[in-house]
């Protein structure tokens, strides 16, 4: 059995992640679509969540909190 992820933030979700995840899951058994959420985010993870579960109903949605910096004043280490 294989298992695959697609990694995203889905600010919002459009259709090249549909696309992304129509065409990981022809490729894989289980597909895993992780929603990266951060507090400063203009849409919640809880509504991006639920519109990927609606647009991937047959796949594992899951939402990641963690600190992601987005350019190199956001972090020291960027």
């Amino acid at each position: 059995m294989t298992h695959g992820m697609v990694l995203g933030r889905f600010l919002p979700p459009h259709a090249g992640h549909v696309y992304l995840g129509e065409f990981a899951s022809r490729w894989v058994d289980d597909l895993t679509i992780v929603i990266s959420v951060q507090d400063e985010d203009p849409i919640s993870g809880t509504q991006r969540f639920a519109w990927m579960r609606e647009l991937f109903p047959f796949d594992h949605v899951v939402t990641v909190a963690v600190e992601n910096p987005q350019h190199p004043p956001e972090h020291p280490s960027y």
